[in-house]
């Protein structure tokens, strides 16, 4: 379980897609890549690249969209979900 898909979250989850059952939880449905906004403010061509959606990032693993509320030795509550 990965909690947050940003850089450090969309490695490891795509490191351990191979070898784990990897669930990334993340409150968005994409990864935007800040450093490249920079590049976006000038270069209008460029602003597709930086929204990187999650919906293919992993092969085996899932991606799910939700806010975790808490987190325990043996569970994860999601904001607004019961599962």
């Amino acid at each position: 379980l990965i909690v947050g898909g940003g850089y450090g979250g969309t490695k490891a989850a795509k490191v351990l897609d191979k070898h784990a059952n990897v669930v990334l939880i993340d409150r968005k449905n994409y990864i935007l890549h800040n450093i490249g906004s920079l590049r976006a403010s000038v270069d209008t061509s460029f602003s597709s690249k930086i929204i990187i959606p999650y919906d293919k990032l992993l092969k085996f693993g899932y991606v799910v969209q939700a806010e975790v509320e808490t987190i325990t030795d043996s569970s994860v509550k999601l904001h607004g979900r019961d599962e």
